[in-house]
Formats: C-alpha cells, sequence, structure tokens
C-alpha cells in the first residue's frame, strides 16, 4: 500500500504517534518531508491536517481543477513501481458492455536511480490521459518522460 492515513481518535487530541513500517521511506504528504521506515514518532495533528504519509515509489494521481495531476514520490534510491491508471464516465455501466468498451486504461511506470528519474506511460485501452507530473519540492534529479527530458 502507498498510503498511510492515521488518523486522530483521541477527542480533543492535537498530535497523534505512528508507526512508519519498515523497508521503505515515507513522505509527509503536507509537507514534503522524508522520513525512514523502521520508526515511531510524534505528529501535529491539527484537524486541517490530518497525519498522512505517501511511500516511496508512488504514483498517485490527483484531480484538479485544471486537469490530472499525479504526485510522483520518487525512491530516494534506486527503485521500480506501476501502477494502472483507470478512468471511465463514473455514471454508467457502459465500461462492461464489449461493443462500447468506453473506458481509459494506461499504465505508469516510475524507475529511480540515483542521476535521474525515468517516468513512462503505456496506453492500454482508449484515449491517453493528459497529465501533469508533480514532484516534492526537495526533488533535484531529473527526470524524462517515454525516454524524453522534461
Amino acid at each position: 500500500p502507498w498510503l498511510l492515513v492515521a488518523s486522530v481518535y483521541e477527542e480533543k487530541a492535537i498530535e497523534r504517534t505512528l508507526y512508519l513500517p519498515a523497508g521503505a521511506h515515507w513522505y509527509n504528504f503536507w509537507t514534503g518531508d522524508i522520513y525512514p521506515g523502521g520508526t515511531t514518532m510524534t505528529v501535529p495533528a491539527p484537524l486541517e491536517t490530518y497525519p498522512l504519509f505517501i511511500r516511496e515509489g508512488a504514483l498517485l494521481p490527483i484531480l484538479k481543477d485544471d486537469g490530472l495531476q499525479i504526485n510522483v514520490y520518487p525512491f530516494i534510491s534506486d527503485g521500480t513501481s506501476d501502477f494502472s491508471l483507470y478512468d471511465d464516465d463514473g455514471e454508467t455501466n457502459d465500461f462492461c458492455d464489449p461493443t462500447k468498451k468506453s473506458f481509459d486504461l494506461e499504465k505508469l511506470t516510475l524507475s529511480c536511480k540515483s542521476s535521474q528519474i525515468d517516468l513512462g506511460t503505456t496506453l492500454i485501452h482508449g484515449e491517453a490521459k493528459k497529465v501533469r507530473w508533480h514532484f516534492p519540492i526537495n526533488e533535484k534529479r531529473p527526470y524524462h518522460v517515454n525516454s524524453a527530458l522534461s
């Protein structure tokens, strides 16, 4: 799983103690700060910014007013991951109809090395989505999309 949501379950609590699972680094969704897995920590937990952490390697789609944004949470060192991006009209069952097949499906890939980040998109069915790639503010490596420098 890519998301760790640390719900606050104590009335009037303003912080939360949580454990970040070992084997990966974790990004604070709100600040972009990176923490090693296998650690227990106490974090602020105000109502407007509940504790939310994203595992390295995640490709998180976010629908914005101006289109689709993919938040990329790169591996700190070497690593690869992938994600299937699925979209349909959200209203009908046309995606089930073999004569219509009205859905879009793309495979997104992430490959990180110490010197660069490679992103890939492969259309499986339907139309390719125009996406904007978004990285944490502290990420400085150059990135390529389908082998082109961005």
